[in-house]
Formats: structure tokens, C-alpha cells, sequence
């Protein structure tokens, strides 16, 4: 079975969102999970009342983080601990993927989205400087639960349309619903390593240069504006050895994070592999005094 050519579209847009930071930004991720769902107002009054009555978002979350709102780590804090004993993790939501023979009740798409939230909430957590163990950890073992999932990317690379035969003969080997083992791959499975790779904590390098060999294409990308984001120049061979073995759409939104490194190599390495429309839109980030997540 082949998926139309509108999903494969989708896809390319996606890379290209990628090429230019926009998903795999906080706000752009947000902006993705909550698609169709409905936002909160552009500036909610208080941010922190809003915590304490259970009714925020995405959205608030990172402004949390960008205002650097210390008031709001004891109800974020608050709001881990009550949720955390009733959230699972990665390996547990595994089982719940929707069945190819049977209606999806919902719940998986329910589980997936509170482990999401603490997720994120354990992030700003960790940017607001919070050094408590615990939302490290929480963080860590998930991103690396996902990067352990060997799962070929759902779509050929730089063909024009169609679905892997080797994800459509996994997802038929498991019985489960190929849309639904589509869109976990394409926007579920990057969300713990973002949510690990935009705190800018050095713990997450081990981590991050594992996602460099990830079949997802999008945690890969993901893992190298990470590393990007905290100046590993150890991880610059890696993030070149990752470009040389994908297609050129993925090749191109790995290169990208090269040029935030001030190391001559991955310079160079970008310069003569980046679209010169790209090398030019990522050089004026840098210039405005944007970093890979921000």
C-alpha cells in the first residue's frame, strides 16, 4: 500500500521546515502538536494562575522558559509529581500503537500526549535551572527509549512518492495500523529527544550523538541541532559521517547545524553541501543572534 502523494508533499514540506528551524523549535513543535486542537490566548495574563488551575499548554510552557519565570517552578513541580505516578513511559505506550483489525479507541493518542506534557514540563524544568535529578532522568530514559526503536523511516528517501516496503512489511509483521505507525514516526518519536535536546544540558550529549544514527530521519536532525545548540565540536565528524550517509533532502537539514559551530571543518563541510538558498537563511540567523533551538 502507498501512501498518496499529498503525505508525501507533507513529508517534504516537513524537511523543509527542518531546513529552516521552524519545527524542530520549541514553538514550532507546539504549533504541530496542537494543530487543529485549539491555542490559548497570544499573551495569557498570568502564566503562573494558569498553572495553578490545571489550564495550560504548549505555548505557555515556553513562554515559561523564554521569560526564565522562576515563580513558576514550585506548581511546575507541583504538576510533575501528581501526574507522574499515572504516566507511562516509551516502552509501554509501545504496545498501545492503534491495531491494523481494530478501531483505535483513542487511548493511545491519550497516553501518548500526558507523557508528552511531563515531558515538556520536566524540559523547562531543567532550563529554568531546576537541578533536581529526577526530570533529567525522566527526560533521559525516554529520548533514549526512542532512539533504541530500530524502525525504518516510513517513506523512501528522495523518491517521489510511495511508503518503504520494509516499514509497510514491519508495520504488517505487527498487525498495527500503517497511518497510525506513520504519523508516530514522523511526529511522535522525535518529541522526547527534542524535548531532551533544547534544554542546551551537556548531560544529553552521549544521547543526542546516539540519535545521529537513528533510522528516524527527523531525530537525527533533532540530535544534531542539539549538539549544535551546546558547541560539541567533538560530535562535528559525527554529525559530517551522519550527512554523507542520507538522501540529499535529509543531508541538507543536518548541514545546517554545521554552521552554527565555529570550527573550519564543519564550515567548510556545509559550504559546499548546502543549497546556496539555505547556506544564505541560516547564515542570517546567525547574524540576528539565533541559535539552533531559538
Amino acid at each position: 500500500m502507498q501512501k498518496p502523494k499529498p503525505i508525501r508533499r507533507l513529508l517534504l514540506s516537513l524537511c523543509s521546515l527542518l531546513a529552516v528551524c521552524v519545527l524542530l523549535t520549541p514553538a514550532g513543535y507546539c504549533w504541530a502538536r496542537q494543530a487543529g486542537h485549539g491555542t490559548t490566548q497570544d499573551q495569557p495574563p498570568d502564566l503562573v494562575e494558569a498553572l495553578k488551575r490545571d489550564r495550560f499548554d504548549d505555548f505557555d510552557l515556553e513562554r515559561i522558559a523564554k521569560a526564565h519565570d522562576l515563580q513558576a517552578i514550585d506548581v511546575l513541580e507541583e504538576r510533575f509529581q501528581q501526574r507522574h505516578d499515572h504516566t507511562l513511559g516509551v516502552q509501554a505506550l509501545q504496545a498501545e500503537l492503534p491495531s491494523a483489525s481494530k478501531h483505535s479507541d483513542g487511548r493511545f493518542e491519550t497516553d501518548w500526549s500526558n507523557m508528552e506534557n511531563e515531558l515538556h514540563i520536566a524540559s523547562v524544568l531543567i532550563r529554568l535551572g531546576v537541578k533536581d535529578d529526577v526530570y533529567w532522568n525522566y527526560l533521559a530514559e525516554q529520548a533514549q527509549a526512542i532512539i533504541k526503536i530500530n524502525i525504518l523511516f516510513p517513506l523512501k528517501a528522495d523518491a517521489r512518492d510511495g511508503t518503504s516496503p520494509k516499514f509497510v512489511a514491519w508495520a504488517k509483521s505487527r498487525n498495527l495500523d500503517q497511518n497510525a505507525a506513520f504519523i508516530y514516526e514522523v511526529m511522535k518519536m522525535p518529541g522526547p529527544v527534542l524535548f531532551l535536546a533544547i534544554t542546551g544540558d551537556p548531560r544529553g550529549i552521549p544521547l543526542l550523538r546516539q540519535g545521529l544514527t537513528s533510522p528516524n530521519s527527523i531525530i537525527q536532525v533533532a540530535s544534531a541541532r542539539g549538539l549544535a545548540e551546546l558547541r560539541d565540536k567533538s560530535s562535528v565528524p559525527l554529525i559530517i559521517a551522519a550527512c554523507k550517509k542520507a538522501s540529499a533532502s535529509e543531508r541538507t537539514a543536518l548541514a545546517e547545524s554545521l554552521l552554527y559551530f565555529d570550527d573550519s571543518q564543519a564550515q567548510t563541510y556545509a559550504a559546499l553541501n548546502l543549497p546556496k538558498t539555505n547556506y544564505a537563511a541560516v547564515r542570517q540567523r546567525i547574524a540576528q543572534g539565533h541559535t539552533p533551538f531559538h
